[in-house]
């Protein structure tokens, strides 16, 4: 809640997505990940990609415009939580 919020997201998105992930949509976590060096500016943005190429994520979700500029990784669409529930959202 605390990260959608500083996204500066209106409070009726921030409930559109959080009814989303409570109806079935799973949060993921793995203990270890192959490296990546995909992002030169935010290194610790790579392991963002290197979760999602682990668990086999399908989209990542995210406001920051580095991670955003890569679109897509191997399958995996990088968009923000807007488009996100303009695509998966009732």
């Amino acid at each position: 809640m605390e990260v959608l919020n500083r996204l500066g997201l209106q409070a009726e998105l921030i409930h559109e997505l959080l009814e989303l992930f409570a109806s079935g949509y799973d949060l993921l976590f793995t203990a270890s990940t192959s490296p990546l060096q995909l992002l030169k500016h935010g290194p610790g943005d790579n392991r963002l990609f290197e979760c999602a190429v682990e668990l086999e994520a399908k989209v990542i979700v995210t406001g920051d415009k580095g991670v955003r500029s890569v679109g897509r990784y191997m399958d995996i669409d990088v968009t923000t939580p807007t488009e996100f529930l303009a695509r998966y959202g009732k």
